[in-house]
């Protein structure tokens, strides 16, 4: 009898002593029904000792994991029996004590506590697998030490499932142990426990571990459970950082991105500063590390700072990323140019005015170097000096930079152009309800 044979002999036995228990409960309430289940019972148990011994004569051919699964599932079908027993003998002494007194006495005594439910037995050394580079004695402290719980039964579901069907109980299972937890400190300790455990689980094979984490991760977000999906998503993260070119390291970067502002909108600006932290840490410590998207979450990170008003944190992320740039793709890039105008908006915002126009004019300079003099980014340009300089109670520079803006967007868009009428119009709101 192979591994195969022997499960599926354990999951007929299942089924049928289901099967038989509850036609006994529905169709017998004399005092047999107390006898016959009580035989039944110890029939099933020596049947599934008599497995044991079988599997242990079998196990060379089966891995570790399957052994531990099995004999979860011998555990588990055990104590089923018990449980019906129980209930069985409750309902029949119920019945009884419920029948008239002269038939009672009229008929034999009959036991109203049921015998002490059997335990499992001990499990013997010849019992333990004989894997290679292991001992019969190590072997058995090592199943001896796995938890028999409901969340270890999940970890299994997941990472070495039956089929769909039970990948997606496990799944079910460890958003349940999650979401019962209600603190954030607690569910983070259940995902770093699984976490741990499914890894040791999957070894190897990080192909699978990935996907199970990036399904895993689709059920947390379907369920809006965001702040609980940030581990997952950065575990997934951190198996693509080996290819930072690849399909999936762009995909789970996107993911991350889109999490984070999530996050945001429903004011979970801790969290979301985390995820791009710890993010930027993984990739930071990489021997290559990917320069652009660096930069794309440090200006995440600067804007989301920034919308929290914590300006300090959000130029310092902005400063790192200009640096970046600066090295990456050089002073007079456009990306350059435009993380340095995210940057003077920034520092107008927190009323640093005089270094505001000393960045504003340095990408002006740049601007009409390389792009002329006719271009929509020399309006941005000038329309930005224009409010500054407003802010800054200089009235007469301020009217020289409106009017430079206006004429330039007519001569790139036209007289009668609505890009010229929306201008005029953000002209005349006040420079302090100039978005960031």
């Amino acid at each position: 009898m192979n591994f195969v044979e022997l499960s599926a002999l354990v999951l007929s036995v299942i089924s049928v002593t289901v099967a038989v228990v509850l036609f006994v409960v529905s169709t017998k309430r004399n005092q047999r029904t107390y006898e016959e289940i009580s035989k039944m019972r110890q029939d099933l148990l020596k049947s599934l000792d008599g497995m044991q011994q079988e599997l242990s004569k079998k196990v060379g051919a089966t891995t570790f994991h399957q052994l531990a699964s099995l004999t979860d599932l011998l555990k588990e079908t055990q104590d089923e029996v018990n449980k019906k027993f129980e209930s069985i003998s409750e309902d029949q002494r119920q019945s009884q004590q419920s029948l008239p007194q002269q038939q009672v006495t009229s008929q034999a005594p009959m036991p109203l506590t049921p015998p002490q439910a059997q335990t499992v037995p001990e499990m013997r050394n010849d019992f333990a697998p004989n894997l290679p580079g292991m001992s019969s004695s190590d072997a058995l402290a090592a199943l001896s030490n796995l938890p028999n719980d409901e969340f270890t039964s999940a970890v299994r579901l997941i990472c070495h499932p039956s089929g769909s069907a039970g990948r997606t109980q496990g799944q079910a299972k460890v958003i349940t142990a999650i979401s019962k937890e209600t603190t954030i400190e607690g569910r983070e300790r259940i995902s770093q426990s699984f976490l741990q455990k499914a890894e040791a689980e999957f070894g190897d094979d990080t192909e699978k571990y990935f996907n199970m984490l990036d399904e895993l991760t689709d059920q947390l977000l379907e369920r809006k459970l965001l702040e609980e999906a940030c581990p997952y998503v950065l575990r997934a993260f951190r198996l693509t950082l080996h290819n930072p070119q690849s399909d999936p390291f762009r995909r789970m970067l996107g993911r991350i991105k889109s999490l984070a502002e999530q996050l945001v909108e429903i004011k979970k600006f801790d969290a979301a500063d985390e995820l791009y932290q710890q993010s930027l840490a993984s990739m930071e410590k990489l021997k290559d590390p990917p320069k652009k998207a660096i930069i794309g979450l440090l200006r995440k990170t600067g804007a989301l700072c920034a919308q929290i008003e914590d300006y300090e944190k959000s130029e310092a992320a902005l400063r790192r990323a200009l640096r970046i740039t600066e090295v990456l793709f050089g002073e007079e890039h456009p990306e350059t140019l435009s993380l340095l105008m995210q940057l003077g908006h920034l520092i107008r915002k927190a009323g640093h005015f005089e270094e505001t126009e000393h960045i504003y004019k340095r990408v002006l300079e740049i601007r009409y170097k390389i792009l002329g003099s006719e271009h929509p980014d020399i309006v941005e340009s000038l329309m930005e000096l224009a409010k500054l300089s407003s802010l800054q109670n200089n009235k007469v520079e301020s009217e020289i930079y409106r009017e430079s803006a206006i004429e330039t967007a007519k001569a790139i868009y036209g007289d009668d152009s609505p890009n010229v009428s929306e201008l005029v119009k953000a002209f005349n709101e006040s420079p302090k309800q100039a978005s960031f």
